[in-house]
This record gives C-alpha cells, structure tokens and sequence, in this order.
C-alpha cells in the first residue's frame, strides 16, 4: 500500500501516517523529518534547507527529491508519504519517478485549528516524535528537557506564510490526484478536536481505514478495528461514537442497495 496524507502544516499528517505505517506495516516517510536531520547534521543539503525552513517557507523540490528518492527506494512493504508532494510539479514528479500512490488522503482542518495546532507542538530532540501542549506525557516530557519548539512555529506570521502556501499549492494537487480517482478528503471539525487531539486522530484514522476498505486496498477488518479503535474512542469520549465516526460499510452498502 502506498499512501500520501496531504494537508496544511498541524493537520495531524505525521501523527496519522505514522499511524497508517504501524498498523499496516509500512514505512513512513517524512520528508521534513528528513530535511530536519539533514540540517542537525549540518550537511551541505541540510544547512541549505535549513535557510527555508528558519523562514516558513518550502524546501525547493530538488532537495526534497534527492533525499526522498532514496528512503522511497527502500521501503519494500509499501510506504505513507508525509509533507510530499506539496505542489502539482511535485505530484507528477512522483509519478515519472515510478513512486506510485495507491490513495491521496487530504485532511481539511479550519485556519484557527491549524494555528493552535503548530503553535502548541513541541519536538523530541532525540527522537523527533511530535508532542502538543495537553496531551497526554506531555509534561512529563518537557520536565525531562527533551522538547524543543521550532522557531518557524512559533513565528505568527511563519505560520501564516506557511497556510498561504498550502492552499496556494493544495488546488492543483487535488486535481491531480482527482483526475487518476485517487483523492479522499476527510472534514475534522472543532466537535473532533472538542475531545482533544487523540480523539481526532482516532476519527481520522478510522475514516481512512473504511475508504480503504471501500476501494479494495486493504481487506475488510471490522472485527480488529472495533476492539482497537470504536472501544478506546468511547471509553476516551465517555459518550456514545455515532456521531463522530463515519458510516460503516454494512451502511453504504445497505443505503445504495448492494
């Protein structure tokens, strides 16, 4: 299975194709990861990305490409893709590459949403895990002083630079992946994040594995998911699922007659 999560900066990409891969036994990829560890090692591509990245603004895609090509090349079980590809140049990049996508996976969040989300994230220095200010481990985390925060986070108007980029870019590449019938949006709204980040993150993940299922690209898991995922969101609610959960198969396919 290959994958691409698409969406503005503190959507949940990493959080939720991180997911994808330790679920499904994929690699993911991050291709800001990669630039980040470029630049912590002071290498000749990561100082020049560095430059962007202390500004907000995008890495350009020729050394974006150098280091993905490689980590793609290695990942034998499949991959979910985050942070690539971030403009339409990008997308058919990847497909003169061979680097196919199975599914394009775009998270849609409000402006408000996204500027609380990367402004409240914090960074392991050690293992570059995400954390945001709330969450559970969080202080517990940063009392050990293993958490830094980027300086384009906290940076309102970097943050703002970096939105603007996203929907300057994100039109075409839905189109793209529109085009080839490989692009699914998912809404989370403020009612997902009302329950905090995790409860979102469960919703999401739970609505990308029924429209896996629903294009044949993963086999139907009910029984695995409703012990892994409906079991932990209620008791994590403490109220009932319905409303936050997209419909199941067994529904779609009562309600269009099949």
């Amino acid at each position: 299975m290959k994958v691409t999560l698409l969406g503005p900066p503190g959507a949940g990409k990493g959080t939720n194709s991180e997911e994808l891969a330790k679920r499904f036994g994929l690699d993911h990829i991050s291709t800001g990861a990669m630039l980040r560890q470029e630049a912590a090692k002071c290498s000749d591509l990561g100082n020049e990305a560095e430059e962007y990245m202390s500004r907000g603004d995008n890495v350009p895609s020729d050394l974006v490409q150098r280091v993905l090509v490689k980590r793609v090349s290695g990942a034998q079980n499949g991959y979910a893709l985050d942070g690539f590809p971030r403009d339409r140049k990008q997308a058919e990049y990847l497909d003169e590459a061979g680097i196919g996508i199975d599914i394009a996976i775009r998270l849609n969040i409000s402006d408000d949403r996204v500027r609380n989300n990367i402004m409240t994230r914090w960074t392991c220095k050690e293992t570059g895990k995400v954390w945001n200010e709330g969450h559970e481990g969080f202080a517990e985390e940063k009392e050990k002083g293993n958490l830094e925060q980027r300086a384009d986070d906290i940076n309102p108007q970097s943050v703002q630079r970096r939105i603007d980029g996203y929907k300057k870019n994100v039109a075409e590449i839905a189109r793209h992946y529109q085009k080839q019938g490989k692009l699914f949006d998912i809404h989370i709204t403020d009612e997902h994040y009302r329950h905090g980040g995790k409860a979102a993150s469960i919703y999401t993940i739970e609505t990308i594995i029924v429209e896996l299922e629903r294009r044949g690209i993963i086999a139907q898991q009910y029984k695995k998911r409703d012990s892994l995922f409906l079991g932990e969101l209620s008791e994590l609610l403490k109220v009932s699922t319905q409303k936050l959960l997209p419909p199941r198969r067994e529904s779609i396919d009562a309600e269009q007659g099949k």
